[in-house]
Protein backbone atom coordinates (compact mmCIF):
# COMPACT_ATOMS: atom_id res chain seq x y z
CA UNK A 1 0.00 0.00 0.00
CA UNK A 2 1.31 3.35 -0.39
CA UNK A 3 0.16 6.48 1.21
CA UNK A 4 0.13 9.11 -2.13
CA UNK A 5 -1.53 8.84 -5.48
CA UNK A 6 0.72 6.70 -7.66
CA UNK A 7 -0.69 8.61 -10.89
CA UNK A 8 1.24 12.16 -11.68
CA UNK A 9 0.72 12.00 -15.63
CA UNK A 10 -0.71 14.82 -18.13
CA UNK A 11 -0.58 15.60 -21.25
CA UNK A 12 -2.36 18.93 -23.02
CA UNK A 13 -6.59 17.96 -24.12
CA UNK A 14 -7.08 14.45 -25.68
CA UNK A 15 -10.36 12.65 -26.45
CA UNK A 16 -9.68 10.14 -24.05
CA UNK A 17 -7.22 9.53 -20.63
CA UNK A 18 -5.64 6.45 -22.69
CA UNK A 19 -4.52 9.22 -25.60
CA UNK A 20 -3.27 11.68 -22.41
CA UNK A 21 -1.12 8.65 -21.55
CA UNK A 22 0.13 7.61 -25.18
CA UNK A 23 1.46 11.11 -25.40
CA UNK A 24 3.46 11.29 -22.61
CA UNK A 25 4.92 8.42 -22.22
CA UNK A 26 6.07 9.26 -26.47
CA UNK A 27 8.20 12.50 -24.90
CA UNK A 28 10.10 9.61 -22.58
CA UNK A 29 11.65 9.05 -19.53
CA UNK A 30 12.98 12.86 -19.47
CA UNK A 31 9.31 14.01 -19.72
CA UNK A 32 8.58 11.58 -16.88
CA UNK A 33 11.06 12.40 -14.83
CA UNK A 34 10.40 16.40 -15.76
CA UNK A 35 6.61 16.37 -14.50
CA UNK A 36 7.21 14.52 -11.23
CA UNK A 37 10.40 12.69 -10.53
CA UNK A 38 9.41 9.15 -11.30
CA UNK A 39 9.93 6.41 -14.22
CA UNK A 40 8.53 4.81 -16.81
CA UNK A 41 7.55 1.58 -15.01
CA UNK A 42 4.25 3.28 -13.71
CA UNK A 43 3.12 4.81 -17.13
CA UNK A 44 3.36 1.56 -18.71
CA UNK A 45 1.14 0.39 -15.50
CA UNK A 46 -0.97 3.14 -15.82
CA UNK A 47 -1.22 2.21 -20.24
CA UNK A 48 -2.28 -1.06 -19.17
CA UNK A 49 -4.99 -0.12 -16.47
CA UNK A 50 -6.69 1.66 -19.40
CA UNK A 51 -7.13 -1.87 -21.17
CA UNK A 52 -9.14 -2.75 -18.29
CA UNK A 53 -12.42 -3.41 -19.79
CA UNK A 54 -16.02 -1.83 -18.87
CA UNK A 55 -17.33 -4.31 -16.37
CA UNK A 56 -20.70 -4.33 -14.42
CA UNK A 57 -19.67 -3.98 -10.84
CA UNK A 58 -20.63 -3.29 -7.37
CA UNK A 59 -18.74 -0.17 -5.53
CA UNK A 60 -18.32 -1.37 -2.18
CA UNK A 61 -16.41 -4.14 -3.68
CA UNK A 62 -14.34 -1.88 -5.49
CA UNK A 63 -13.90 0.70 -2.86
CA UNK A 64 -13.00 -1.34 -0.23
CA UNK A 65 -9.54 -1.75 -0.59
CA UNK A 66 -9.15 1.97 -1.44
CA UNK A 67 -10.95 2.96 1.84
CA UNK A 68 -9.22 0.34 4.40
CA UNK A 69 -5.93 1.29 3.02
CA UNK A 70 -6.75 5.32 3.42
CA UNK A 71 -8.29 4.92 7.29
CA UNK A 72 -5.05 3.79 8.34
CA UNK A 73 -3.36 6.75 6.71
CA UNK A 74 -6.16 8.90 8.42
CA UNK A 75 -5.43 6.91 11.90
CA UNK A 76 -1.33 7.59 11.76
CA UNK A 77 -2.21 11.74 10.97
CA UNK A 78 -4.35 12.29 13.45
CA UNK A 79 -7.14 12.93 10.94
CA UNK A 80 -10.84 11.64 11.97
CA UNK A 81 -12.24 9.21 8.94
CA UNK A 82 -16.06 8.55 7.86
CA UNK A 83 -17.62 6.15 5.65
CA UNK A 84 -21.23 6.36 4.96
CA UNK A 85 -23.44 4.32 3.21
CA UNK A 86 -21.06 2.24 0.99
CA UNK A 87 -22.02 -1.19 2.00
CA UNK A 88 -26.07 -0.16 1.38
CA UNK A 89 -27.62 -1.85 -1.49
CA UNK A 90 -26.66 0.12 -4.20
CA UNK A 91 -26.93 -0.38 -7.50
CA UNK A 92 -23.97 -2.59 -9.85
CA UNK A 93 -22.69 0.96 -12.27
CA UNK A 94 -20.75 0.05 -15.33
CA UNK A 95 -16.66 1.06 -14.58
CA UNK A 96 -13.30 0.45 -14.84
CA UNK A 97 -12.85 -0.91 -11.12
CA UNK A 98 -8.72 0.17 -11.29
CA UNK A 99 -9.27 3.23 -12.75
CA UNK A 100 -11.78 4.25 -10.22
CA UNK A 101 -9.50 3.00 -7.70
CA UNK A 102 -6.55 5.64 -8.55
CA UNK A 103 -9.26 8.52 -9.36
CA UNK A 104 -10.40 7.85 -5.62
CA UNK A 105 -6.76 7.34 -4.53
CA UNK A 106 -5.48 10.91 -5.81
CA UNK A 107 -8.79 12.67 -4.66
CA UNK A 108 -8.59 11.45 -1.01
CA UNK A 109 -4.53 11.99 -1.13
CA UNK A 110 -5.56 15.75 -2.01
CA UNK A 111 -8.27 15.50 0.98
CA UNK A 112 -5.13 14.25 3.35
CA UNK A 113 -2.97 16.74 2.55
CA UNK A 114 -5.41 19.88 3.06
CA UNK A 115 -7.49 19.06 5.35
CA UNK A 116 -5.40 19.35 7.91
CA UNK A 117 -3.77 22.67 6.66
CA UNK A 118 -7.04 24.60 7.68
CA UNK A 119 -6.23 27.64 10.68
CA UNK A 120 -9.73 28.87 11.01
CA UNK A 121 -11.77 25.74 13.07
CA UNK A 122 -11.53 24.48 16.28
CA UNK A 123 -12.92 20.93 14.96
CA UNK A 124 -10.20 18.22 14.28
CA UNK A 125 -9.62 17.44 10.49
CA UNK A 126 -11.91 15.35 9.13
CA UNK A 127 -12.50 13.74 5.70
CA UNK A 128 -15.68 11.69 4.71
CA UNK A 129 -16.62 9.40 2.03
CA UNK A 130 -20.19 9.36 1.31
CA UNK A 131 -22.21 7.15 -1.41
CA UNK A 132 -25.37 6.78 -2.49
CA UNK A 133 -27.73 6.03 -5.39
CA UNK A 134 -28.39 8.33 -8.08
CA UNK A 135 -31.67 9.78 -8.90
CA UNK A 136 -34.00 7.08 -10.47
CA UNK A 137 -34.12 8.85 -13.92
CA UNK A 138 -29.93 8.64 -13.91
CA UNK A 139 -29.50 4.93 -12.31
CA UNK A 140 -26.19 4.43 -10.98
CA UNK A 141 -24.02 5.65 -7.65
CA UNK A 142 -22.82 9.46 -6.77
CA UNK A 143 -19.55 8.99 -4.35
CA UNK A 144 -18.95 12.63 -1.93
CA UNK A 145 -15.53 13.00 -0.60
CA UNK A 146 -15.31 15.89 1.50
CA UNK A 147 -13.12 17.16 4.49
CA UNK A 148 -13.59 19.75 6.30
CA UNK A 149 -10.16 21.55 5.84
CA UNK A 150 -10.02 25.51 3.99
CA UNK A 151 -12.11 24.53 1.18
CA UNK A 152 -11.58 25.98 -2.33
CA UNK A 153 -12.20 29.79 -2.45
CA UNK A 154 -14.67 30.81 -5.18
CA UNK A 155 -12.82 33.20 -7.35
CA UNK A 156 -10.50 29.43 -7.84
CA UNK A 157 -13.74 26.86 -8.32
CA UNK A 158 -13.16 27.48 -11.69
CA UNK A 159 -9.78 26.62 -11.65
CA UNK A 160 -9.31 23.69 -9.89
CA UNK A 161 -8.97 21.04 -12.69
CA UNK A 162 -6.66 23.11 -14.56
CA UNK A 163 -3.49 21.11 -15.14
CA UNK A 164 -0.78 22.59 -12.71
CA UNK A 165 -2.78 25.09 -11.10
CA UNK A 166 -2.79 25.40 -7.29
CA UNK A 167 -4.79 27.99 -5.10
CA UNK A 168 -2.03 31.30 -3.57
CA UNK A 169 -2.91 29.51 -0.39
CA UNK A 170 -2.70 26.07 -0.88
CA UNK A 171 0.59 25.80 -2.60
CA UNK A 172 2.66 27.97 0.14
CA UNK A 173 1.59 25.39 2.85
CA UNK A 174 1.36 21.69 0.90
CA UNK A 175 4.15 20.84 -2.21
CA UNK A 176 2.50 19.08 -4.96
CA UNK A 177 2.03 19.44 -8.88
CA UNK A 178 -1.38 20.68 -8.85
CA UNK A 179 -2.64 18.08 -11.49
CA UNK A 180 -3.94 15.09 -9.12
CA UNK A 181 -7.55 16.44 -9.48
CA UNK A 182 -7.01 16.75 -12.87
CA UNK A 183 -5.67 12.92 -13.53
CA UNK A 184 -9.20 11.69 -11.29
CA UNK A 185 -11.23 13.91 -13.79
CA UNK A 186 -9.97 12.03 -17.20
CA UNK A 187 -9.80 8.52 -15.37
CA UNK A 188 -13.64 9.35 -14.19
CA UNK A 189 -14.10 10.55 -17.86
CA UNK A 190 -12.66 7.70 -19.46
CA UNK A 191 -16.03 5.68 -17.71
CA UNK A 192 -18.25 7.64 -19.14
CA UNK A 193 -18.64 9.19 -15.39
CA UNK A 194 -18.51 12.89 -13.92
CA UNK A 195 -16.50 14.17 -11.23
CA UNK A 196 -16.93 18.18 -10.09
CA UNK A 197 -16.40 20.34 -7.60
CA UNK A 198 -19.20 20.47 -5.46
CA UNK A 199 -21.22 23.66 -4.40
CA UNK A 200 -24.34 22.65 -3.51
CA UNK A 201 -25.58 23.65 -0.06
CA UNK A 202 -26.78 19.83 0.65
CA UNK A 203 -27.17 18.54 4.05
CA UNK A 204 -24.52 16.07 4.36
CA UNK A 205 -21.53 18.75 3.17
CA UNK A 206 -18.84 19.83 5.32
CA UNK A 207 -17.18 22.96 5.37
CA UNK A 208 -14.13 22.25 3.20
CA UNK A 209 -13.57 21.12 -0.35
CA UNK A 210 -16.25 18.60 -1.61
CA UNK A 211 -15.66 16.67 -4.49
CA UNK A 212 -18.07 14.45 -6.04
CA UNK A 213 -18.08 11.35 -8.59
CA UNK A 214 -20.93 10.41 -10.59
CA UNK A 215 -21.02 6.81 -12.06
CA UNK A 216 -24.06 4.97 -14.23
CA UNK A 217 -25.36 1.57 -14.56
CA UNK A 218 -25.14 2.27 -18.90
CA UNK A 219 -22.50 5.77 -19.49
CA UNK A 220 -23.65 5.76 -22.89
CA UNK A 221 -27.05 6.82 -22.37
CA UNK A 222 -24.85 9.89 -20.22
CA UNK A 223 -22.91 10.60 -23.30
CA UNK A 224 -22.48 14.75 -23.87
Amino acid sequence: DTTTASMTWYQAPFATASEQVMAFMDQGEAAADAFWGSNDDDLYVIESMMDEPMQMSFIADVLDPVLTTFSVIACEQDIRWHVRGHDSDLPGVFIKPKLLQEAITNILDNAMKYVVTATNSDEPPLVRVSVAPNPSDTPGVSIWIEDNGPGVPPREQELVFERGYRGDITKRLVAGSGIGLDIARALVQEMGGRLELSTEQEAHQLSGAVFKIILYRDPTLHEE
